[in-house]
Protein backbone atom coordinates (compact mmCIF):
# COMPACT_ATOMS: atom_id res chain seq x y z
CA UNK A 1 0.00 0.00 0.00
CA UNK A 2 1.27 3.36 -0.97
CA UNK A 3 2.13 6.13 1.38
CA UNK A 4 -0.23 8.31 -0.95
CA UNK A 5 -3.30 6.05 -0.22
CA UNK A 6 -2.62 5.66 3.16
CA UNK A 7 -2.28 9.49 4.44
CA UNK A 8 -3.59 11.82 0.93
CA UNK A 9 -6.97 13.05 2.54
CA UNK A 10 -10.19 14.67 0.57
CA UNK A 11 -9.82 18.28 0.70
CA UNK A 12 -13.38 18.69 -0.48
CA UNK A 13 -14.58 16.31 2.24
CA UNK A 14 -12.41 17.95 4.80
CA UNK A 15 -14.47 20.68 4.42
CA UNK A 16 -18.15 19.37 3.64
CA UNK A 17 -17.92 17.07 6.30
CA UNK A 18 -18.54 13.07 6.76
CA UNK A 19 -21.70 12.22 9.06
CA UNK A 20 -21.07 10.24 12.46
CA UNK A 21 -24.17 8.07 13.39
CA UNK A 22 -25.03 7.15 16.99
CA UNK A 23 -27.62 4.61 17.32
CA UNK A 24 -31.44 5.50 16.86
CA UNK A 25 -33.80 8.15 19.00
CA UNK A 26 -36.35 7.21 20.70
CA UNK A 27 -38.48 6.66 17.36
CA UNK A 28 -35.91 4.62 15.81
CA UNK A 29 -34.29 7.26 13.17
CA UNK A 30 -30.51 7.39 12.94
CA UNK A 31 -29.08 10.16 15.03
CA UNK A 32 -26.41 11.89 12.93
CA UNK A 33 -23.83 14.36 12.94
CA UNK A 34 -22.38 16.17 10.27
CA UNK A 35 -18.60 16.99 11.36
CA UNK A 36 -15.90 18.93 8.91
CA UNK A 37 -12.33 18.15 9.84
CA UNK A 38 -10.67 19.55 12.39
CA UNK A 39 -7.71 20.68 10.81
CA UNK A 40 -6.55 19.96 7.25
CA UNK A 41 -7.98 21.72 4.52
CA UNK A 42 -10.71 23.12 6.68
CA UNK A 43 -9.05 26.67 7.00
CA UNK A 44 -11.92 28.08 9.50
CA UNK A 45 -11.16 25.12 12.20
CA UNK A 46 -7.66 27.29 12.41
CA UNK A 47 -9.30 30.76 12.22
CA UNK A 48 -12.24 29.72 14.97
CA UNK A 49 -9.21 28.34 17.10
CA UNK A 50 -6.54 31.39 16.91
CA UNK A 51 -9.84 33.42 17.88
CA UNK A 52 -11.11 32.13 20.85
CA UNK A 53 -7.84 31.09 22.10
CA UNK A 54 -5.63 34.30 22.05
CA UNK A 55 -6.95 35.23 25.55
CA UNK A 56 -5.20 32.16 26.78
CA UNK A 57 -2.26 31.67 24.60
CA UNK A 58 0.40 32.42 27.73
CA UNK A 59 -1.51 29.77 29.76
CA UNK A 60 -1.46 27.49 26.54
CA UNK A 61 2.65 27.78 26.88
CA UNK A 62 2.81 27.62 29.82
CA UNK A 63 0.41 24.53 30.04
CA UNK A 64 -1.44 26.33 32.75
CA UNK A 65 -5.11 26.44 31.05
CA UNK A 66 -7.73 24.71 33.35
CA UNK A 67 -9.89 22.03 32.47
CA UNK A 68 -12.86 24.42 32.01
CA UNK A 69 -11.38 26.56 30.04
CA UNK A 70 -9.95 24.28 27.58
CA UNK A 71 -13.74 22.81 27.22
CA UNK A 72 -15.21 25.73 26.31
CA UNK A 73 -12.75 26.75 23.90
CA UNK A 74 -12.74 23.21 22.48
CA UNK A 75 -17.11 23.68 22.14
CA UNK A 76 -17.04 27.05 20.75
CA UNK A 77 -14.26 26.00 18.17
CA UNK A 78 -15.94 22.84 17.29
CA UNK A 79 -19.40 24.78 16.77
CA UNK A 80 -18.21 27.42 14.77
CA UNK A 81 -15.75 25.19 12.59
CA UNK A 82 -16.59 22.07 12.78
CA UNK A 83 -20.29 20.72 13.45
CA UNK A 84 -21.82 20.96 9.95
CA UNK A 85 -25.13 20.01 11.20
CA UNK A 86 -27.39 17.17 12.62
CA UNK A 87 -30.03 14.78 12.28
CA UNK A 88 -32.73 13.08 14.80
CA UNK A 89 -31.00 14.65 17.63
CA UNK A 90 -33.76 15.27 20.64
CA UNK A 91 -33.27 16.55 23.90
CA UNK A 92 -33.66 15.59 27.34
CA UNK A 93 -37.20 15.13 26.98
CA UNK A 94 -37.36 13.29 23.86
CA UNK A 95 -37.97 16.20 21.57
CA UNK A 96 -36.73 17.49 18.60
CA UNK A 97 -33.62 19.43 18.99
CA UNK A 98 -33.20 21.77 15.68
CA UNK A 99 -29.98 22.11 14.89
CA UNK A 100 -28.60 25.89 15.97
CA UNK A 101 -25.26 27.19 17.40
CA UNK A 102 -27.27 27.77 20.86
CA UNK A 103 -28.43 23.98 20.93
CA UNK A 104 -25.14 22.58 20.27
CA UNK A 105 -23.86 24.51 23.05
CA UNK A 106 -26.39 23.63 25.55
CA UNK A 107 -26.17 20.05 23.72
CA UNK A 108 -22.06 19.62 24.53
CA UNK A 109 -22.41 21.46 28.04
CA UNK A 110 -24.96 18.85 29.10
CA UNK A 111 -22.97 16.04 27.16
CA UNK A 112 -19.17 16.70 27.27
CA UNK A 113 -18.50 13.10 26.24
CA UNK A 114 -20.03 13.28 23.10
CA UNK A 115 -18.37 16.46 22.09
CA UNK A 116 -14.91 14.51 23.04
CA UNK A 117 -16.27 11.71 21.20
CA UNK A 118 -17.35 14.09 18.12
CA UNK A 119 -13.88 16.01 18.05
CA UNK A 120 -11.99 12.50 17.92
CA UNK A 121 -13.55 11.80 14.82
CA UNK A 122 -13.44 15.22 13.45
CA UNK A 123 -9.40 15.16 13.92
CA UNK A 124 -9.23 11.97 12.71
CA UNK A 125 -7.93 12.09 9.58
CA UNK A 126 -8.20 8.34 8.39
CA UNK A 127 -11.53 9.22 8.35
CA UNK A 128 -11.24 11.88 4.93
CA UNK A 129 -9.03 10.03 3.52
CA UNK A 130 -9.16 9.90 -0.56
CA UNK A 131 -8.89 6.28 -0.62
CA UNK A 132 -12.39 5.35 1.32
CA UNK A 133 -13.93 8.31 -0.60
CA UNK A 134 -13.16 6.39 -4.10
CA UNK A 135 -14.19 2.57 -2.29
CA UNK A 136 -17.00 4.43 -0.74
CA UNK A 137 -18.52 5.99 -4.33
CA UNK A 138 -17.66 2.18 -5.96
CA UNK A 139 -19.75 0.55 -4.10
Amino acid sequence: MSLYSQFKTDATIEKEGIFVEYGANSKGLPIRFRVARAGGANSNFKKSFEKHSLPFRHLMRANKLDEDTSMRITRLVFIEAVLLGWENVEDKAGEPLEFSAANANMLFTDLPGLLLDLSGHAADSELFLEELRKADAGN
